[in-house]
C-alpha cells in the first residue's frame, strides 16, 4: 500500500467514530508503521525548506494541497492517540520518534493529541526521558503555553505535563506559575474546578 493509498483508506474516511474505527483497522491490517511514516512526513514537511518540499519524496503530500496536509497530520495524530491508549508501549517504538515530533510539530490541532499522550505517559511512567530530552520538551511546551493562538485545551494538557516536569526542573516550576496566572484570569466554572484539582495534586507532591 502506498502512502497515498493509506491516506485514502484511513485518513479520509468520514465514518462515525472515525479514530477508534481506524485504530482497529490499522492494527488489524498491520499498517501501523505507515501511520508513523505519514505523521512524520507531514510534521517534517512544515519545517523543511521549500526546495525540499518539491522533491519526489513529498510529492504525495504536495498533491493534496495545504489544507488537506494539515488535516492529514491532525487525523494521524488523533488515530495515534487512540492507539496509544490501547497500547501504551507504542511510544517507545523508535520508528515513531514521538519525542522529536513533539519538539517540532507546528500543527496546533495535533498538539492537543500529542500533549494528552505526553501528559498521560509522564504520569504513568511510560516514557523514560534523558535529562536533555526533558529540558528540550520543557522549552518546546513552554512555547505552546505562551502562544496565544494555541487553544486552552492544549494548555491544560501542557500544565499536566509540567506538574510532572516540575518535580525535577526549576524551569518547569516557573512555567507552572505563569500558566497558573493565565488560567486564573476570568476562569470558567470548568477551569475553577480544574485549578482546584491541580492545587490538590501539587500539594500532595
Amino acid at each position: 500500500m502506498t502512502k497515498s493509498e493509506f491516506i485514502d483508506r484511513y485518513i479520509y474516511t468520514f465514518e462515525p467514530d472515525f479514530a477508534n474505527s481506524n485504530r482497529d483497522r490499522i492494527l488489524l491490517e498491520e499498517t501501523l508503521y505507515q501511520l508513523f511514516e505519514i505523521l512524520n512526513d507531514g510534521i517534517q514537511y512544515d519545517i523543511v525548506c521549500p526546495k525540499e518540499r518539491k522533491t519526489e519524496y513529498y510529492q504525495y503530500l504536495n498533491e493534496r494541497g495545504p489544507v488537506a496536509r494539515q488535516q492529514i497530520v491532525f487525523r494521524c495524530a488523533y488515530i495515534l492517540e487512540k492507539i496509544y491508549f490501547y497500547h501504551p508501549p507504542l511510544l517507545q517504538d523508535p520508528k515513531l520518534n514521538f519525542i522529536e515530533l513533539c519538539l517540532i510539530v507546528k500543527n496546533k490541532s495535533a498538539m492537543r493529541h500529542f500533549s494528552k499522550i505526553l501528559a498521560t505517559a509522564l504520569q504513568n511512567r511510560q516514557l523514560p526521558l534523558t535529562p536533555e530530552q526533558r529540558e528540550q520538551l520543557i522549552i518546546a511546551l513552554a512555547g505552546w503555553a505562551s502562544d496565544p493562538q494555541i487553544r486552552v485545551a492544549v494548555k491544560v494538557w501542557v500544565f499536566e505535563c509540567f506538574i510532572e516536569f516540575q518535580k525535577e526542573s526549576e524551569t518547569a516550576r516557573e512555567v507552572i506559575r505563569d500558566l497558573w496566572e493565565l488560567f486564573s484570569i476570568n476562569p470558567t466554572p470548568g477551569m475553577v474546578a480544574r485549578l482546584k484539582q491541580w492545587y490538590k495534586k501539587m500539594a500532595a507532591l
